[in-house]
């Protein structure tokens, strides 16, 4: 069976997508990190949730 996770950050206010990555690994654990950093890194400022 061949099956993809897709993560995606979005900028609340306006509703835009700021990151994605598509992977072929199962389980989405290790995505959150790397997804956040990748946000952080387009938005220029860190998520409203961590600061």
């Amino acid at each position: 069976m061949v099956g993809y996770n897709v993560q995606a950050a979005v900028d609340a206010e306006h509703h835009l997508i700021v990151a994605h990555e598509v992977t072929n690994v199962s389980h989405d654990r290790s995505q959150l990190a790397k997804m956040a950093r990748q946000a952080q890194e387009a938005a220029g400022v860190v998520p409203s949730l961590w600061s």
